[in-house]
């Protein structure tokens, strides 16, 4: 399958993996596409200054974003 991807795309093999997935993700993208626009950089609160639940800012608030972007997407699931 792999030969078959390779003749029909142009581009740059990357591996599949959290770390090249998150460089290739836009936070600021999907904070508007879900209206969360109000929510990251620090709001869940706690911890010490420059740190979301106790990690650093920027995963935390990629978690963050993470379980509510999953929240989202199983309420409209429901409800549609």
């Amino acid at each position: 399958m792999k030969g078959h991807l390779e003749k029909e795309f142009e581009g740059t093999m990357v591996p599949f993996e959290d770390e090249t997935l998150s460089g290739m993700t836009d936070l600021g993208m999907v904070r508007k596409v879900y209206k969360l626009n109000g929510v990251g950089a620090g709001s869940a609160g706690g911890g010490k200054k420059g740190t979301v639940n106790g990690v650093g800012k920027e995963v935390g608030e990629r978690k963050e974003l993470e379980i509510l972007v999953l929240g989202a997407m199983a309420l409209r699931g429901a409800t549609n």
